[in-house]
């Protein structure tokens, strides 16, 4: 297989002290240099996942009415990538930096690396629905937007427990993240214009569970944003999602917070973090690190509510459940029964993959 130099001349990451990055195309170097200019580059970090990955890829290699290219920042995996589908699909590339720089700098490689004009992110454990870029796309274009994201659904192991996660209004979408990260999904949710990644630069490597609320900030303080209001993105729940301590997470709201001079924030929105944290902890297995994060949260917030309902936790036996589908009329927003059949779909693959 033959490695190349990746290109990393992107102004969203000519500020970093990025190593050497190395490219390994799962396809022959000819293929790329004659295919068609992509019209997404989706960049996807992982570690370690390659059995979450195997479903996440096939969601998004299966996108409908859409040229686009994958690049896979595989950040220090051991083994690497098994042959067979999904894994030789000619839109598909490696990069592997020399070291591990961390979720933020491994999403900068995948910026450097990108031809599309617009490129879109997405967490390796995370599935699409096959319509999502193509439908992002055209409603960016309608509104004139530099960026755009969809509702999304949170799911458990399998697609019977799911939350809908409505998108949020374009309209007051920069004034909502000052408080809280209010799009759902996370940064598996956002397709965004390469050239205003450009202007804002890439995601803040200062910056570890918040880097993606901070770029989403910049963004909708460069341009305007559009939503979809259909779920796009299904967002896995599983114990090994990424969540931290309360005290990391404190140091950077606060950082956030001072870049970006929103002074001190103490909306009860900002709950929706502590509860973000409780709901992982529970996941793991740790009732009372949930049981004291609620507190903590409940204290910064000033929510006596929240204070009582951290002391039921802690002497609660059951543990959290993800929740029933809603539906929401917001925006004419319509889930009939078909709208995540897409997710049961990839769900009931993965299931068969693990047991056959």
């Amino acid at each position: 297989m033959e490695w190349v130099q990746a290109d990393a001349s992107r102004a969203a990451i000519q500020s970093e002290d990025i190593d050497f990055v190395r490219l390994w195309p799962m396809a022959s170097s000819s293929a790329l240099d004659g295919a068609r200019q992509p019209d997404v580059s989706v960049v996807i970090p992982t570690r370690d996942r390659y059995a979450l990955l195997a479903t996440t890829l096939t969601s998004v290699i299966e996108q409908q009415d859409v040229v686009l290219e994958v690049i896979i920042v595989d950040d220090s995996s051991t083994p690497a990538p098994s042959a067979g589908a999904p894994w030789e699909d000619p839109r598909l590339r490696v990069v592997r930096p020399d070291v591990c720089r961390g979720l933020a700098a491994a999403r900068n490689v995948g910026i450097g690396a990108a031809r599309g004009a617009w490129v879109a992110f997405l967490d390796d454990d995370d599935l699409w629905a096959p319509s999502k870029l193509r439908a992002q796309l055209d409603a960016a274009e309608a509104a004139g937007a530099t960026f755009a994201y969809s509702a999304a659904v949170r799911f458990g192991r399998d697609a019977g427990a799911l939350k809908f996660l409505p998108a949020p209004d374009p309209r007051t979408l920069r004034e909502s993240l000052r408080s809280l990260n209010c799009v759902p999904a996370g940064a598996s949710n956002v397709i965004v214009r390469a050239a205003a990644l450009d202007e804002v630069g890439g995601f803040d490597t200062r910056l570890s569970h918040l880097a993606d609320w901070d770029m989403w900030i910049r963004l909708a303080g460069g341009g305007p944003a559009a939503a979809c209001d259909q779920p796009h993105v299904g967002y896995r729940l599983h114990a090994g999602n990424m969540r931290s301590s309360v005290g990391g997470v404190h140091r950077e709201l606060r950082a956030l917070d001072r870049k970006h001079r929103h002074g001190s924030v103490r909306s009860p929105a900002r709950l929706e973090i502590y509860r973000w944290l409780v709901e992982g902890q529970l996941l793991a297995g740790r009732r009372v690190s949930a049981a004291r994060t609620q507190a903590v949260g409940a204290v910064h917030c000033r929510s006596l509510g929240e204070l009582k309902r951290a002391r039921e936790l802690l002497f609660a036996t059951a543990t959290t459940r993800p929740g029933t589908i809603v539906r929401s009329s917001r925006r004419h927003a319509v889930l009939d029964d078909g709208a995540v059949a897409w997710l049961s779909h990839y769900v009931d693959a993965a299931a068969c993959t693990e047991h056959g």
